[in-house]
C-alpha cells in the first residue's frame, strides 16, 4: 500500500511525484490535448483546417475518412485518460489507462521498417510502469509482468541486427545491435546530427544544437538501457524509492525529450508567407509524433502500474 503522508520520508513527499502514475496520466492528458489541438485547427492543424467538432460535418453527411478516424481515436485516450484521473488509484484504473494508450499505440503505429523504433518505448514503459510503485504493492502478477517485459526490451537491445539494418548503417557484417549503435553515436556524432542543415553546406546553430541534441534525439535508446539496467536491479532488490523516482524521470524525458528536438526543429521551416514559428513547430512536431510511439508511453507506463498492483489494493 502507499504509505500515508505521515509516514513518507521527506524524500518522498519532494519528488514522490515522479513515482506516480497519475502525474504520468496528467501529462499524457496534456501531451494528447496538445496533439489533437495540433491536428485539428483552422489555423495550422496538420489533418484539417477546421475545428475538432467540425470534421464530422459534412454537407453530404458523415464521412469516415483517416481525418476522421485520427479524431476519434483522439477522443477515445483523451476520454481515458479523463476518466483515469478521476479515478482512486486500482487495477480498473490501469485498464482504462492501458486501452486508451493501446488504442493509439494501433492506430498511429508506423511503417514496418521502422518498427523496432516503435517497440523500444513501448518496451520501455512496460518495464517502467513495473518499477513505478513499492515493490509491496505489487505481488507475483508484477514480478511475471516485469520478466516478461525486460525479455521484450533486452532482445531489442542487444539482438544482433540483419544484414539490411546493416547495409543502411554503413556497417561491417558483424555484430551489431542497437545499445552498441548508440554507444558509438554517442562516442562518435555525426556532423548532421550536431546542428540543422542549412542552405547548401551551412550548418545552422538552433536553440537545440550540438552534443545536447544528440543526447535528446538519442532520448529512446538511452532510457531503454537506463530503465533494463533499472528493472535488472529491481528483479533483485525490489522497487526502492531511488529507482522509482529515477524511472519516472526516465520516463518523463523519453516522452518530452524528443518532442522539444521535434518542436525545434519545425519552428526553423518557416517561409516569409507561412504560420509563425511556434505554429510551425507544433505542426512538425505532431505530425511527427503521432506515429511516435512516445506520445503514449506515459499513459501506457500508468496503466501497467496499476494494472499489476495487488488485488488487496
Amino acid at each position: 500500500m502507499t504509505p500515508a503522508p505521515e509516514q513518507r520520508t521527506g524524500a518522498d513527499r519532494w519528488v514522490g511525484w515522479l513515482a506516480s502514475p497519475t502525474w504520468l496520466m496528467l501529462v499524457a492528458f496534456l501531451m494528447t490535448t496538445l496533439l489533437m489541438l495540433s491536428m485539428f485547427n483552422p489555423r495550422f492543424g496538420t489533418d484539417a483546417s477546421v475545428w475538432p467538432h467540425q470534421v464530422l460535418q459534412s454537407a453530404a453527411g458523415f464521412a469516415w475518412g483517416p481525418a476522421q478516424a485520427k479524431l476519434v481515436t483522439l477522443a477515445i485516450a483523451l476520454a481515458t485518460l479523463v476518466i483515469a484521473l478521476l479515478m482512486r488509484p486500482s487495477r480498473t484504473r490501469g485498464l482504462i489507462a492501458a486501452f486508451g494508450a493501446g488504442l493509439g499505440l494501433t492506430a498511429f503505429q508506423i511503417e514496418p521498417r521502422y518498427l523496432s523504433f516503435w517497440i523500444l518505448p513501448v518496451a520501455s514503459a512496460l518495464v517502467g510502469g513495473c518499477l513505478m510503485l513499492p515493490a509491496e504493492t505489487g505481488g507475483t502478477a508484477r514480478r511475471k509482468t516485469l520478466l516478461v517485459a525486460l525479455a521484450i526490451l533486452g532482445g531489442n537491445l542487444f539482438m544482433p541486427w540483419g544484414t539490411e539494418r546493416l547495409a543502411q548503417h554503413r556497417l561491417p557484417p558483424t555484430y551489431h545491435c542497437t545499445a552498441l549503435a548508440q554507444v558509438d553515436l554517442l562516442l562518435n556524432p555525426p556532423e548532421e546530427y550536431l546542428y540543422e542543415a542549412g542552405v547548401g553546406d551551412e550548418q545552422i546553430a538552433t536553440p537545440v544544437s550540438g552534443y545536447v541534441r544528440v543526447l535528446l534525439m538519442s532520448l529512446p535508446q538511452l532510457v531503454g538501457v537506463l530503465v533494463f539496467v533499472l528493472g535488472i536491479v529491481a528483479v533483485f532488490l525490489g522497487a526502492a524509492g531511488w529507482l522509482r523516482w529515477l524511472t519516472g524521470l526516465a520516463l518523463l524525458c523519453l516522452a518530452l525529450g524528443p518532442a522539444w528536438v521535434l518542436y525545434d526543429h519545425g519552428s526553423m521551416l518557416v517561409s516569409d508567407e507561412g504560420p509563425e514559428p511556434w505554429q510551425a513547430g507544433l505542426t512538425y512536431w505532431c505530425g511527427a509524433w503521432q506515429t511516435h510511439s512516445g506520445a503514449w508511453v506515459l499513459a501506457l507506463a500508468a496503466g501497467v502500474a496499476d494494472l499489476t498492483r495487488d488485488r488487496r489494493d
